[in-house]
């Protein structure tokens, strides 16, 4: 029997407390832990828990009803072990975390804006200039691909585009992914267009699609499409994930925030490779930010790192993993 969730609390002589947990991503994502983390604290400071989203099971259970079709969650295992074996196979992966403060995003938004996206987001802006700059990387290597274009997979929450809405509450791995599609010599607006353009059609197809008898199919479909493009793109095939706004940096179990949250406990595995997870940050003079996690081969996180370009904007953190 499989564990879907471990948590373990670690209390120093110095009064510190650190949270770890592990959850089972077939039956979570960030929006469920964020919402079953919230609750907990609620209830350990002893708070109207009336005031707090509460935990749902049912929704995502009525929305998509368990199937048992044996060949078709098969065909979904063998495609994900595919995935794992030829998409990234290096061993040498790394997670460095990049600071990028309010003054710093403010400047990308004002660069990445363009016609089609005149007034970007602080999500497409960042994840523009960070696709953008991965790509320097990439042609600093000098390897030669097939290809001359790239993929940015952008996790987008479902619950506020089905049909009917899901509640905020509700506990699943809710998540599609939209996939922008770019030239690996596009400017920055035009990677952020991509990246609007492909959110925006995701959007329309989770609320057209992913709904009554067929969403289950309509889910397993969209994944099956993406699996052969991975393998396909290899090595320029990036994907990014934000957890701001969530909520995991305000969680107070009655002996205050916490001061940093971390997204890995760096064990690495070939899958983590051209991944970047967005969090919360604020330093000590109140300023909101955006912690930058990225994973990347151990040379490209130096090459990222002598990029004039990138460091004008991202502040490196030293490494505690």
């Amino acid at each position: 029997m499989s564990v879907h969730l471990t948590i373990q609390i670690n209390v120093f002589t110095c009064g510190g407390v650190a949270i770890g947990w592990y959850d089972i991503h077939k039956v979570t994502d960030g929006t469920s832990s964020a919402t079953f983390f919230k609750y907990w604290a609620a209830l350990t400071r002893g708070d109207f828990i009336e005031n707090i989203v509460q935990p749902d099971f049912e929704a995502a259970i009525t929305a998509f009803p368990p199937r048992r079709n044996p060949e078709l969650l098969q065909m979904g295992m063998a495609n994900n072990n595919g995935c794992k074996n030829h998409i990234h196979g290096s061993p040498s992966v790394v997670v460095k975390s990049y600071i990028f403060r309010s003054n710093a995003i403010a400047k990308l938004k004002a660069r990445a804006s363009s016609q089609q996206v005149p007034n970007p987001t602080r999500l497409q802006a960042m994840a523009g200039f960070v696709w953008e700059q991965l790509l320097v990387v990439s042609e600093m290597a000098g390897d030669q691909y097939e290809h001359t274009d790239t993929t940015l997979q952008i996790t987008v929450n479902m619950r506020p585009f089905m049909n009917p809405p899901l509640p905020r509450g509700s506990i699943g791995n809710l998540i599609d992914t939209a996939v922008a599609r770019a030239g690996i010599l596009a400017s920055l607006p035009e990677l952020v267009a991509e990246i609007h353009g492909a959110v925006l059609t995701t959007k329309d197809e989770i609320r057209e699609k992913y709904h009554g008898e067929n969403g289950v199919e309509a889910v397993r479909e969209s994944w099956d499409k993406l699996i052969p493009m991975l393998s396909e793109y290899k090595e320029r095939a990036y994907k990014i994930v934000s957890w701001c706004k969530l909520g995991f940096s305000d969680l107070d179990f009655g002996f205050g925030k916490p001061k940093w949250m971390v997204p890995t406990d760096a064990v690495m595995s070939s899958f983590h490779k051209n991944l970047i997870i967005l969090t919360d940050f604020t330093d000590s003079d109140g300023d909101d930010g955006v912690q930058a996690w990225i994973f990347l081969d151990e040379k490209d996180i130096k090459s990222l790192e002598s990029n004039s370009d990138f460091l004008a904007f991202a502040s490196p953190l030293q490494p505690i993993l």
